[in-house]
């Protein structure tokens, strides 16, 4: 936060220290009593590139909020948040730090039964199985490409393209294996500056068939025909 209190002129403006990347961030700026007709620039600066957020001309007092875009970095960047107060007879700057921070997309995987380590799940082989995927907060466009890896094989289950929020399910056959079969659901995310990739082992088993026989009296094997 920004305060400044002088004998004839003050200001405020408020933001938040650190910022996620990519997102819109509130700024608020105030002017009590001017005493002449001052223009507030508010600039965002990161090296030699100045970006102008806000300019305000007053004569009176002024309290004003705005959301802004907040810059793309990779991980994290520090910047300066700089503020411009000038008059006929006044001039006065104030900069102060502000931290962009890049938080990664979360993931989840969410199937009709839970994906845990090979031996602990178990998803029927030939059957239909749910999937949902979800995807929070992107901060670009990002490609998402589900996979079920097994050996060479690989065989895309779903491809999403999405500049916001989704989510989504959906049924994918399970493939038909001897008895049990360990293989890969493989997480692709990707975007303009941004690739993460994500593996969970699933176990598919096949189940035998029950049969049912139903007879007009109850099969059973008497003492002495056994």
């Amino acid at each position: 936060m920004f305060s400044n209190d002088l004998i004839l002129e003050s200001f405020m403006v408020t933001f938040p220290a650190v910022i996620e990347s990519g997102s819109e961030a509130k700024l608020c700026a105030s002017l009590l009593k001017p005493n002449e007709s001052l223009v507030m620039n508010i600039y965002l600066v990161h090296g030699d590139q100045s970006t102008l957020l806000l300019q305000e001309k007053a004569e009176e007092e002024f309290h004003s909020c705005f959301n802004f875009q907040t810059p793309l970095v990779e991980a994290e960047s520090v910047q300066t948040m700089k503020v411009e107060l000038q008059g006929k007879n006044f001039k006065m700057t104030e900069e102060r730090k502000v931290v962009f921070r890049r938080y990664n997309p979360l993931t989840f995987i969410q199937t009709d039964k839970p994906i845990y380590i090979p031996g602990q799940t178990v998803i029927e082989s030939g059957s239909e199985a749910k999937l949902c995927a979800s995807l929070l907060n992107p901060n670009e466009s990002l490609v998402m490409n589900i996979y079920l890896v097994h050996g060479d094989q690989s065989t895309l289950l779903l491809q999403e393209k999405a500049e916001e929020e989704f989510h989504s399910c959906f049924n994918f056959q399970t493939p038909l294996v001897e008895a049990e079969s360990v293989q890969t659901m493989k997480v692709e995310l990707q975007g303009k500056n941004f690739k993460m990739t994500e593996e969970r082992k699933v176990v598919f088993r096949r189940y035998n068939p029950l049969t049912f026989i139903q007879t007009d009296k109850p099969i059973y094997y008497s003492r002495t025909d056994r």
